[in-house]
């Protein structure tokens, strides 16, 4: 491949990108729902520095990204992104993309999911398993967006940081995990 069919490669994918951020910041501030921090070391943040500065200035804006299981993305993406595909826990169904692209310090990772219809009792909910550890942290519920279920969360350190990726369906509001769908190591 030549250096112009990788630096148009670059811009598509980046453009792609950029695009999936606008409309999902726009869902996000529709519903203008507020995520509530965690923990000390795990923090939930409305917006990820130098990703768009023009949403950084809107209120309640959060930078949000999503891919497709469907969406052709070359193998060469470039440094600080990275697209994972969730697989299904055996006996259950599903799939999610996963975009994550590192930004000075913290990473901005977005999930979007084809899953089942869930009683309103119940949700589905993001995990992330920090290496070292066996403590699952929770990264917010995903919310139905058309026939997808959607999250996108901006974190502080490195996806290297980090080494499992879990979607979960919950009943209780107790930040325990309870029924795997999805998982994926990274």
């Amino acid at each position: 491949m030549t250096i112009n069919n990788r630096i148009v490669t670059v811009l598509i994918v980046a453009i792609l990108l950029i695009s999936l951020v606008v409309v999902l910041a726009v869902i996000n501030q529709k519903t203008n729902r507020k995520t509530k921090s965690l923990n000390k070391s795990f923090q939930v943040s409305s917006s990820s520095a130098g990703f768009d500065k023009s949403l950084q200035n809107e209120k309640n804006s959060k930078i949000a990204t999503t891919s497709s299981a469907n969406l052709n993305i070359p193998k060469n993406l470039p440094n600080g992104v990275n697209v994972i595909n969730l697989e299904p826990i055996k006996g259950k169904n599903g799939n999610a993309s996963v975009v994550t692209v590192q930004d000075n310090g913290s990473f901005v990772i977005a999930i979007e999911a084809t899953l089942s219809e869930l009683p309103n009792e119940s949700n589905y909910t993001a995990w992330i398993v920090k290496k070292g550890s066996d403590e699952t942290l929770p990264l917010g519920n995903l919310k139905k967006v058309e026939s997808k279920y959607i999250l996108s969360a901006t974190l502080k350190g490195k996806i290297s940081d980090y080494r499992t990726l879990i979607i979960s369906q919950e009943t209780h509001d107790d930040n325990v995990l309870e029924v795997r769908i999805l998982e994926k190591t990274l």
